[in-house]
């Protein structure tokens, strides 16, 4: 392990109530992914836990404060995981979800598995919670836009002005704001294998606010790369009574969402 990930890991230590009595020689710790933060799985014959230490420059742009409010919300509908312990700046410590993996494209592709996810996304949007935050995407898309270098902002200046009109079609839709985790990437659904029945956790609410439930939607698709045909089938899992959405809309969403994450993995790109 890299000195400097060993001397961050030893200052974490102190840091965290729960690790302030250990050194980092008590556990076998495992660098996980993460883009946002450095994560870390710390297990031993007593504990198995994950250790998120968030990168410097992304507290500039995630409210950690809201982020605890919203997670906790997520946490009381059995939607996330319990977490034991995490500050005001992003840190926090889990129990790792043993027997857990994270979903891959083919989960979605599995009527059973797809009807599973959307009924958890009904669960979270249809609660009548209220999240903290309220997303503006056409801020967001200046602003992630603004954040590359120069030299990609004209690469991507064409598709910035394209994706620039499509929100300002979508922001015409009269849409119900709702709770929404907003960063469904696989990485970000864990099949738990070991509950039974098997269930699905969503992690990292970093981004989570109120925001159109197409926003969730939208990302699914763009993960499980579906066709229209998919889509419609998506949509048709979600409807309710209440709320008619169109797949014209869903389709703009994901031109949005995929400029979105390319501006982003520019922006912050190690």
């Amino acid at each position: 392990m890299k000195k400097e990930i060993t001397k961050l890991l030893k200052e974490s230590f102190d840091r965290v109530p729960k690790l302030s009595t250990h050194t980092t020689d008590s556990f076998v710790i495992t660098q996980l992914s993460g883009y946002t933060n450095l994560n870390f799985q710390l297990k031993n014959d007593q504990n198995d836990w994950i250790l998120r230490i968030p990168k410097e420059k992304t507290n500039g742009y995630i409210n950690r404060i809201q982020e605890a409010y919203n997670t906790k919300i997520a946490f009381n509908l059995g939607l996330a995981p319990k977490c034991q312990w995490r500050d005001n700046s992003g840190y926090s410590l889990s129990d790792a979800i043993k027997q857990s993996r994270p979903l891959v494209v083919a989960d979605l592709n599995s009527s059973s598995r797809l009807s599973q996810l959307v009924g958890s996304l009904k669960k979270l949007h249809q609660s009548d919670q209220v999240f903290q935050g309220m997303v503006d995407i056409s801020k967001l898309l200046s602003r992630y836009y603004e954040l590359m270098p120069k030299s990609k902002q004209r690469l991507f200046a064409d598709t910035y002005k394209d994706v620039a009109k499509k929100v300002d079609v979508v922001l015409k839709q009269d849409e119900k704001n709702v709770p929404s985790h907003n960063d469904l990437i696989l990485g970000n659904l864990l099949l738990d294998r070991q509950s039974d029945p098997e269930r699905i956790w969503i992690i990292d609410w970093e981004y989570a606010t109120m925001a159109t439930p197409y926003w969730d939607l939208a990302t699914l698709c763009n993960e499980g790369k579906f066709t229209v045909f998919q889509a419609e089938n998506l949509l048709s899992l979600y409807h309710d009574k209440e709320q008619s959405l169109e797949i014209k809309v869903l389709n703009d969403y994901r031109d949005i969402l995929s400029a979105l994450s390319n501006f982003w993995l520019v922006a912050f790109d190690d």
